[in-house]
């Protein structure tokens, strides 16, 4: 069990096309459940991916909007920071920040926990 969980979620799965939201949503309420189950105090989600820093199309954010809504709903935390996300590189990936951000993302998690 965890006081305090964080949780950075971009949706990666979701970038191509828009999402089959029955199944999505019945995936959530399990990760949800266990959410509930698991943690005492606050769970934090990072989720701060735009199809802008990733050059995704729309369904990307359109996707990613439903699910923060779903984590809301729960009555869960969501942070997205697109301030500090804009600052961050993009690793040779292209999915991943870069080394050299590797210390202010520290930082920023420290603030969010």
């Amino acid at each position: 069990e965890f006081d305090v969980l964080g949780v950075s979620y971009f949706g990666n799965e979701h970038t191509k096309s828009r999402m089959d939201v029955k199944i999505q949503r019945e995936l959530w309420k399990d990760v949800f459940r266990l959410l509930g189950r698991k943690v005492r105090s606050r769970v934090v989600f990072f989720v701060g991916g735009y199809a802008e820093k990733y050059t995704y199309g729309k369904h990307y954010d359109e996707n990613l909007n439903i699910v923060k809504r779903w984590i809301r709903d729960a009555g869960l935390q969501v942070v997205e920071a697109r301030q500090e996300v804009s600052r961050w590189q993009l690793a040779a990936d292209k999915l991943h920040f870069a080394v050299d951000c590797l210390p202010e993302l520290a930082a920023f998690w420290s603030q969010l926990l």
